[in-house]
Parts: structure tokens; sequence; C-alpha cells
């Protein structure tokens, strides 16, 4: 949305600004899927913004120090608030191919099991549910949530108040593409498993945020396609933001 001068033009002019997840947010500009003409031009609208609010706050649990160095080059002084606390992390990760993966989620959603699918792309979707219902699986049992479908009854329900959806209409299974973005998160006991369909869209930061999006996940099926979709580093803003995707943030247990 920055791309355009008029919401440019507002965020410039803001006497608060507060930008969650500062560092998803930097990645995006960096490597996102949008307009590479478009990254550097959004990355000096943060920039200037930051400089002429009279208040900045950002927020991440998982700032790091090359987001803090962008923040620390916008010229403003930095109060830093931190915590040492660390969530306790349990649960085990099955990873695997994209293939193996998705056979074994439409395995267990045959046996009955109610399953949170996360696919980063909306055509993965709309062919799984496919896949599901030709496998013996009511259409009804299945919630998409992606852009084309958000703004529909039971998805804009689901979107606003997951844990109250889940309780009343009880689907099997819930696929759901990046349409579920920050902030977003299902706080009660409802599915049995959680898989997460990847073919390299992501960022690091958005696989891990999109893999706790289920608090009481037990254990977490990951399958990973063998290519990468990301665009190359050319521009002005990938360049200065590159080195924020880290090898290996992404801990298998």
């Amino acid at each position: 949305s920055l791309a355009k001068w008029h919401f440019a033009a507002f965020y410039e002019d803001c006497d608060v600004l507060f930008i969650d997840e500062i560092k998803q947010v930097l990645e995006h500009i960096a490597v996102g899927t949008f307009d590479n003409r478009d990254r550097a031009k959004v990355l000096a609208t943060i920039k200037k913004a930051i400089q002429n609010a009279k208040i900045v706050i950002c927020a991440d649990a998982d700032l790091d120090q090359t987001s803090l160095n962008f923040l620390k080059s916008c010229g403003k002084p930095i109060k830093r608030i931190a915590t040492n606390h660390t969530p306790k992390i349990d649960k085990p990760v099955i990873y695997s191919d994209t293939n193996t993966i998705r056979d074994e989620a439409i395995r267990s959603a045959i046996t009955g099991d109610r399953l949170l699918i996360h696919c980063d792309t909306k055509n993965e979707t709309e062919s799984l549910k496919l896949l599901l219902i030709a496998q013996g699986l009511k259409p009804d049992d299945v919630l998409v949530v992606n852009s084309d479908t958000k703004a529909e009854a039971n998805e804009a329900l689901f979107l606003k108040d997951p844990d109250a959806y889940l309780a009343q209409y009880k689907p099997r299974v819930v696929l759901a593409s990046p349409t579920i973005g920050s902030g977003f998160s299902i706080e009660q006991t409802y599915f049995d498993d959680v898989y997460m369909l990847l073919t390299g869209i992501l960022t690091p930061t958005d696989i891990m945020q999109m893999s706790a999006r289920y608090r009481p996940a037990k254990r977490l099926f990951i399958g990973f396609e063998d290519k990468n979709n990301r665009p190359e580093a050319t521009s002005d803003a990938t360049k200065l933001l590159g080195d924020m995707l880290i090898n290996r943030r992404l801990k298998l247990a």
C-alpha cells in the first residue's frame, strides 16, 4: 500500500507511528511478493515516516541487529524495552518434501483428524480442497481462507473470531493462505495436527509466525518444495536488507 502516493503521504505526516512486527515488515520489503520497482520507494517512505513522526513505536519479539541498524539509520534516538522471557517450545516438527507431507495430510483428513493446513499460495488451498472432496470429505467439512474467499460470510467469521467459529461450525479441515496474517491466533484446543506446505515464497520470519498461529499445537508437519521463488537481490532495498534472511532460523525438533 505504501507504493501508492496517498497512503505514503498519510504515513509521512503521522505524529505517532506504530509498526508491528518491524522485522517482518522490512523482510517483506526486501524479498516479499510485490513489484521489485517499488521496493526502494517503499523503504524510503517508511524511513521518512519514522524521521517525521514525533513518536515511533516498533514491536517485534524477534528483533535482530539488522532491523535495529535500520532504525538507527533513521537518525532518531532509540529506547529499547526488552524481555528475557523465552516461551518454551516443546512440540516436535516433522518435515519432508511437499508431496510427502501433502499425502500425509490427506491421509489424516480421510481418517477423521481435524487439521489446520497452511499453504503459501492461494492455488494450493483451492487444489487441496478439491483433492479432499474427491477423497470423500463433504464441501462443508473444508474451510478455505484465501484472498478470494476472505470476504465471504463463513471465512470472515473465522478471521474475526476463529475460536468461536470452530466451536460453532466444527470444520474438519481449514486450508489457509498467507491471507491469515500478523495478529491472528487460535487459542482454544481444536485441531489434531498442523501442516505447512511451503514453496519458497515466504521468508523465515513468515514461516515461524505461521507455525505459531495455532497456539495449542502438539506437533507440526512441514513440507518444503525444492526450489526458491524469491526475487533476486537487485533492488536498492534488497541490497540494504538482504542479510535479513538468516539461514537455519527454523529449528526442527
